[in-house]
């Protein structure tokens, strides 16, 4: 089933050719000469491919335990040939007529869109060399627009508005339940029948899907075309793209927000199938209850199937989109890996166990322990909350009076945080927004300053194997908020630097616990080797 995540995501990285493909078996896997570039091409070694036996096409339909009738390919011993893979067809239920097909994929549309240089041209030859254009255009700035969200009902307490909000925001995980233990979810995975789309994964040999060729790519494509993906909150309106490519690749999307969320219209505009409202302002714990069920009900009323993915453009969601994945047993990263990339203590403490590069660290309780961790980590230092985004609270010291007096800082600063339209802000005495005092995680991390240059580095991984890693430059942060000013992709650091950082950020990953998924982590190069500063997943 983790096939099914790299087949989607290959697919939404951008097309490889604008020419129709072919279905001739001699192409597939690609391979010296005739590889097209691929997705995933020049980070890792084409694998040799081996010839498969042919088996029997088999269809055939089931019922499930609700007497709902389930179309589904039957699990053949033998995986099929390349012949037999192009002529799969997906049980689909029929798009509803009031609604507008998605637009097709443009030849415009169909031109290298890979984050890496196209190595190889069309007829198997080496590209020639290409001229960058840099053209910098400062970006409008645009107001946030009114939600009803930022409105206190009346008859409703302000606690109550955008508790899930707060919980992740703050103190993620919040009230989520703990993640099941091995057993559970096996068992969660027997008592369920594959989708159409991991029914057809299950009998296509893997090379065949991992290709990095015009037909492996074209493969990548049917598998995906017609799949159910499921977006958890769709994030701010600047994200309306994905939703467009994803229709593009014919994708039947369905997204769960708020009722008064921009991603409503989607629907009219025939670029998502479905929109299912769920009420943000409740608890964690019964946000996940509603969408478990609401996730379940699909494929019911012909506008999807059942649900092949679940995914999220938004990182404060991951915590409970890995729930979701856990319980319906889709492919998805472990929450105990999400929550301990969430918490940057449980963080450091993964890397020291893993035998990796760890800044002294010292986590504070209360003001009590202030000087205890001074001693501990000596200065320079930095301060920042356990739980959090965008450098809130972050601070660098370099002395007690420093540390004590932005300690107290950072307290009140979290102390006296309000959620507004879903971003964190200090409360200006509006009376807009809820209050986030009662849920925070007042612990604060301290932890010895690394100086030198900060990089991001954004990895694909799948099945314990990084995929992609590209590294992008940041210029110098503003101290001692450590504010970021600027990026530059591709780096232009030494190319064994940024491959030290590349083993560092691919290593630090894996020591979390994860074995696949995409992630946006951030280190620094300094002047005794490379450093994490935290890994992010998406």
């Amino acid at each position: 089933r983790a096939a099914a995540v790299a087949a989607v995501g290959t697919a939404a990285m951008g097309n490889t050719s604008s020419s129709s493909p072919s279905a001739s078996p001699k192409r597939v896997g690609g391979g010296a000469g005739v590889c097209c570039g691929g997705c995933f091409s020049g980070f890792r070694p084409a694998r040799s491919l081996a010839a498969c036996p042919p088996p029997d096409l088999v269809g055939g339909a089931s019922a499930d335990g609700g007497g709902k009738e389930r179309r589904r390919f039957e699990v053949a011993q033998k995986q099929l040939t390349v012949e037999e893979v192009f002529t799969l067809v997906r049980p689909r239920p029929p798009p509803p007529r009031s609604r507008a097909r998605p637009a097709a994929v443009s030849g415009s549309e169909q031109s290298w869109a890979s984050p890496i240089p196209r190595n190889a041209g069309q007829n198997g030859t080496q590209a020639a060399g290409s001229t960058i254009a840099l053209d910098i255009q400062e970006a409008p700035r645009l107001e946030r627009q009114a939600s009803a969200r930022d409105e206190v009902l009346p008859g409703m307490k302000p606690e109550g508005l955008s508790t899930f909000q707060v919980e992740q925001l703050v103190a993620s995980p919040g009230c989520l339940p703990r993640p099941l233990a091995p057993y559970e979810r096996e068992q969660i995975i027997r008592k369920l029948l594959p989708t159409a789309t991991h029914e057809m994964l299950s009998r296509i040999p893997r090379h065949l899907v991992e290709a990095r060729s015009l037909e492996g790519q074209t493969l990548r494509r049917r598998l995906v075309n017609g799949a159910t993906v499921v977006f958890f909150t769709a994030g701010y309106a600047g994200k309306r793209f994905v939703f467009e490519r994803a229709a593009q690749l014919g994708i039947r999307s369905v997204v769960i927000e708020h009722p008064d969320s921009w991603a409503r219209g989607l629907v009219d505009e025939g670029i998502i199938s479905k929109f299912i409202p769920i009420d943000m302002s409740q608890s964690s714990d019964l946000v996940l209850k509603e969408a478990l069920q609401a996730i379940k009900s699909l494929g019911s009323d012909g506008l999807t199937g059942e649900a092949d993915a679940v995914l999220s453009v938004v990182e404060l969601s991951i915590p409970l989109v890995a729930r979701l994945c856990e319980q319906l047993g889709l492919p998805g990263p472990k929450p105990s890996a999400v929550d301990s990339a969430r918490d940057k203590h449980a963080t450091r403490a993964a890397l020291r166990a893993a035998g990796l590069p760890t800044p002294r660290n010292f986590l504070i309780h209360s003001e009590a322990e202030v000087m205890k961790a001074a001693q501990h980590v000596g200065y320079p230092a930095v301060l920042k909350p356990v739980s959090g985004a965008a450098s809130l609270g972050v601070k660098k010291v370099e002395s007690e009076a420093e540390l004590l007096a932005n300690y107290r800082q950072v307290i009140s600063e979290l102390s006296s945080l309000v959620v507004v339209s879903g971003a964190l802000v200090q409360n200006d005495g509006s009376g807009q927004g809820v209050a986030a005092d009662r849920v925070v995680n007042m612990e604060v991390l301290l932890e010895q300053y690394l100086d030198g240059t900060e990089v991001d580095i954004d990895i694909v991984m799948s099945e314990g194997e990084w995929r992609y890693a590209g590294i992008t430059d940041n210029g110098p942060t503003v101290e001692p908020w450590f504010n970021e000013t600027w990026g530059c992709c591709p780096s232009l650091l030494p190319l064994e630097k940024q491959r030290e950082l590349k083993e560092l950020g691919v290593a630090c990953v894996k020591a979390l616990g994860f074995d696949g998924g995409v992630f946006h982590v951030e280190c620094k190069y300094t002047s005794t080797g490379p450093q994490l500063i935290e890994v992010n997943a998406r």
